[in-house]
C-alpha cells in the first residue's frame, strides 16, 4: 500500500531554537498542540509525531527512528510548550521510551546538548520515572491525558490547557 500523501521524510540542518521550532511548526498541526517520538543517535536527532491513535502501531517508533541502532544516545517524545503570559515556547523532552529505556540520570547533558544546537530555545528535560514538577503544569501544552478522547497522546505528563 502506498503511504499517505501528508508523510514526508525531510531531512534539515538548523543553526537556532528557530529553525527548530520553524521545522515542526511551534508544536502544532491543525491547531492542536502535538507529541513527537524522537531518537538521538551519533547521525543526529530523528522524530515523528506520534499521537494516541499512532501508539497502537506493533512497530516501535524509537527503534524506526534509530535505524535498528543498538547504541543510542537518548530516546523519549517531546513536545513545545508555552509559558503563560509571555508565549515563550519551551521544548519539554522526556526519556519515555520502552524500547531503549534512557537512564533520567543523564537527561541534564540532553538538555545541555539541545540548548547548545538550538540557540535561543529553552529546554526542559524530564525523567518519565519521576513525578512531573508540579512548576511544569502551568505550561500550555498538548493534551496528553490517557482515557480521553480529545488526547493527541496517551502520555504521562499534564499541561495547562490554551485559552479557546
Amino acid at each position: 500500500s502506498s503511504a499517505p500523501s501528508e508523510l514526508s521524510e525531510k531531512i534539515s540542518f538548523l543553526g537556532s531554537g528557530e529553525d527548530f521550532l520553524h521545522l515542526v511548526s511551534s508544536g502544532l498541526r491543525d491547531g492542536r498542540r502535538r507529541v513527537y517520538t524522537y531518537s538521538l543517535i551519533d547521525e543526529g536527532l530523528f522524530f515523528s509525531e506520534t499521537g494516541a491513535a499512532l501508539s497502537k502501531d506493533t512497530a516501535s517508533k524509537h527503534l524506526i527512528h534509530a535505524n535498528a541502532a543498538m547504541s543510542v544516545r537518548y530516546a523519549g517524545t517531546f513536545r513545545i510548550c508555552q509559558r503563560p503570559g509571555s508565549g515563550e515556547r519551551v521544548l519539554v523532552i522526556d526519556n519515555d521510551s520502552g524500547t531503549y529505556q534512557p537512564s533520567g540520570s543523564n537527561r541534564h547533558l540532553l538538555q545541555a546538548l539541545l540548548e547548545l544546537n538550538f540557540p535561543g530555545l529553552e529546554v526542559l528535560a524530564l525523567n518519565i520515572v519521576e513525578p512531573q514538577p508540579s512548576y511544569t503544569r502551568s505550561l500550555i501544552g498538548p493534551n496528553e491525558a490517557k482515557g480521553d478522547p480529545r488526547a493527541v497522546y496517551a502520555g504521562t505528563w499534564r499541561w495547562a490547557a490554551a485559552a479557546e
